[in-house]
């Protein structure tokens, strides 16, 4: 159940990233992009904004999930045998990859709507 918990999240993360766009503004690359249709822009749209702090908290969001999966981890190998330690680690991990798929579908769900509104 777990390993397909895991195989679950890592699907979800993977097609949830899609294609990003490479930022080539510091490199004089950025006419060059716009002229192929890579349409760089540094506006400063409210939709723009919101982007930016989604992204902010899915990058923070990966970091507590990071912590928590390496605190989890290593509680279960330092059990030594302890079946109650180990249950611990054990529900924190799962407690972490839960919360990870929550924000993962959230974010698809925002995205969703967010390119919906915006046609």
């Amino acid at each position: 159940m777990f390993r397909k918990l895991v195989y679950f999240t890592i699907t979800i993360l993977i097609y949830s990233a899609g294609v990003t766009p490479v930022v080539a503004q510091d490199y004089g690359l950025s006419e060059t992009a716009g002229s192929k249709g890579a349409g760089y822009t540094t506006s400063d749209t409210v939709y723009s904004l919101i982007g930016k702090v989604v992204s902010a908290t899915l990058a923070a969001v990966a970091i507590i999930f990071f912590v928590m999966a390496f605190y989890a981890g290593l509680r279960w190998m330092t059990a030594r045998g302890n079946e109650e330690m180990a249950t611990k680690a054990k529900e924190t991990l799962e407690a972490a990859v839960l919360g990870l798929i929550i924000i993962v579908i959230s974010y698809a769900l925002t995205r969703f709507i967010f390119g919906q509104l915006t046609g």
